[in-house]
């Protein structure tokens, strides 16, 4: 082998080796950006204990309602079990809610339940209840009640309606809001 077809070998393993850490940069800067610019998801994290099968329902109000309607829902079959379950709720890119309802049984035998916390959660802010601090941001309606011997919520039958309810107090509603960020109009 030559000097010269040494050299050119050299200076084409080179190049091959500058052009592939350049094409890996750019792969990396590419996703680095996507990664950055992904669109933030509101949910709602409920930890607690449901010892029969149930299922809750989160009702939302957004920008584009008034009331609280089956269509601004979403619904989580809960499998009963002794451990403190984690049950998250991802709604859909966009849906920044202002109040929420939970509908927290819809079976009848459950006669109680245990919450350890309820999360709001948007991008990377998040308002926490842990520590029973919940219970500070929702009103609760006849059909439950907190114990505060057995730190369970009792549930109830009411005049023959079975629906154990939280509603998002205004606390809560105020704190929900500086979770999204501002809207920036352009021009």
């Amino acid at each position: 082998m030559t000097y010269k077809t040494f050299f050119n070998c050299i200076l084409i393993i080179l190049i091959s080796l500058v052009s592939c850490k350049n094409f890996n940069d750019q792969s990396t800067t590419h996703n680095t950006i996507s990664n950055s610019g992904s669109i933030p998801k509101f949910q709602v994290i409920i930890e607690g204990v449901y010892k029969k099968n149930d299922f809750i329902k989160v009702y939302y109000i957004d920008e584009n309602d008034s009331i609280f309607s089956e269509k601004s829902s979403k619904r989580k079959i809960i499998l009963g079990d002794d451990k403190i379950q984690k049950i998250i709720f991802e709604f859909p890119i966009g849906i920044k809610p202002k109040n929420l309802m939970l509908s927290m049984s819809s079976n009848n035998e459950q006669d109680k339940i245990f919450l350890k916390n309820i999360t709001l959660k948007y991008g990377n802010d998040s308002i926490s209840g842990d520590g029973g601090d919940f219970q500070n941001y929702f009103f609760v309606n006849e059909c439950m009640k907190f114990n505060d011997l057995t730190y369970y919520y009792d549930l109830y039958n009411k005049q023959n309606q079975y629906n154990p309810v939280l509603t998002a107090n205004d606390s809560l509603k105020l704190l929900m809001n500086k979770l999204y960020p501002p809207k920036i109009l352009k021009k």
